[in-house]
């Protein structure tokens, strides 16, 4: 495919990894222009329910990669290995409300998969990424 009909086309992949899934949104290029993220920095963003943690690893001009842990429950860590693939792009680590470092909220009504979705979005919003990959493993996925 020549980089010009790329850019006219739209398209999704889901691809399997060792139990996770990796999905990849192609937009056209003129459309997903995100200012390029700073490496090796963390904070907080705030969600429905609280304040998520996230740090980026890495740098470079390739879609931003936004690591899901699984659990739920779970935290990032043991998706760290995953900041090898930051030589090209940024890898986007975070903790779900109520895992790892975020805050961990004593609501069950918050525990809902649209919850979920919607808190990537936040963070996605928070970090002004209009164009993202995600890698969710197991309750990620």
């Amino acid at each position: 495919m020549t980089e010009h009909s790329e850019t006219n086309w739209h398209r999704r992949n889901v691809l399997a990894l060792g139990g996770g899934a990796l999905l990849a949104t192609a937009l056209p290029r003129a459309a997903v222009a995100s200012p390029p993220l700073r490496s090796d920095r963390e904070g907080f963003a705030d969600v429905s329910g609280g304040r998520v943690w996230w740090r980026i690893s890495g740098s470079g001009s390739r879609t931003p990669l936004l690591l899901l842990h699984g659990g739920p429950g779970a935290g990032h860590d043991y998706l760290e290995p995953l900041a090898s693939l930051a030589v090209d792009r940024p890898i986007i680590f975070y903790d779900q409300l109520g895992c790892g470092r975020s805050d961990k909220p004593d609501d069950p009504s918050l525990w809902r998969m649209e919850r979920f979705v919607a808190e990537i979005d936040a963070l996605r919003r928070a970090l002004n990424l209009e164009r993202v990959g995600l890698y969710g493993h197991s309750w990620g996925g």
